[in-house]
């Protein structure tokens, strides 16, 4: 899930991840289209769950007034596009 409350998107629910590699979240419209990247892509294995409640990004992402869903992409270690793992309505409170 991803809530965005006093201005700071926070994000709960867990993942098993079947390639190594890299993930990077993403805000989309209410169309799918994405609309920003977080400035991070950071590494996943399939050693350890992805727990996106304990997710670490250098900074914190400003959120778009006209942002409605988040995205999480995976990528391999060469940095290529594996695919979508799970998307998200942004909750607003």
């Amino acid at each position: 899930s991803a809530e965005l409350r006093d201005g700071k998107l926070i994000l709960a629910g867990s993942f098993g991840i079947f390639y190594k590699g890299n993930m990077r979240l993403a805000l989309l419209d209410g169309n799918d289209n994405e609309i920003k990247k977080a400035p991070d892509e950071l590494p996943v294995t399939p050693l350890q769950p992805l727990i996106l409640s304990q997710i670490k990004l250098a900074k914190d992402i400003k959120v778009p007034e006209n942002a409605e869903k988040l995205a999480i992409y995976l990528y391999d270690t060469k940095g290529r596009l594996l695919g979508q793992l799970a998307g998200t309505k942004i909750s607003r409170n």
